[in-house]
């Protein structure tokens, strides 16, 4: 049996277009002001819950790109905003968002897959390096405590 879509071709151009821009305005807020959080995949939690997984890894990976203009950096970690959409417009779609318990775990899962895919990244393109100034002192912090073997020294 086929899925019917509720919204109209303009609609899901407006929902995408307006998480898009929530997306980067995020991350240009984020960064302006030094903040611990990117702020960068509301809009994709957002397109992924009401659209599905297909627009929600558009909006996710059009947004490190179009970020990626102001901070080229930004480019790579498209990887985990395609994770971030394929993870969440999927377990949306079975229902992972109709308590406040299923999305909190959805939340957790979403968030561990992630840091995990972005400390992978950090290592391989970066040398371990945070990307924002609450992070690297969390890392020198656990690199002078020896919780962590500095590979860079």
């Amino acid at each position: 049996m086929k899925e019917e879509n509720i919204y109209k071709s303009y609609q899901i151009v407006m929902i995408v277009v307006f998480s898009m821009a929530v997306n980067l305005l995020g991350r240009i807020f984020a960064d302006a002001n030094h903040l611990p959080l990117w702020l960068d995949c509301f809009g994709t939690f957002l397109t992924c819950y009401l659209l599905g997984p297909g627009c929600g890894v558009m909006v996710g990976i059009s947004g490190n790109i179009l970020h990626g203009f102001l901070n080229p950096i930004s480019f790579i970690y498209a990887i985990t905003s395609f994770s971030i959409a394929v993870i969440t417009g999927y377990l949306a779609k079975r229902g992972w968002m109709s308590s406040l318990l299923k999305t909190m775990s959805l939340s957790v899962l979403v968030t561990i897959v992630c840091s995990a895919i972005s400390c992978v990244v950090n290592f391989t393109f970066y040398g371990g390096e945070i990307g924002n100034e609450w992070g690297q002192g969390k890392r020198h912090c656990f690199y002078k405590r020896r919780y962590f073997v500095d590979w860079n020294l």
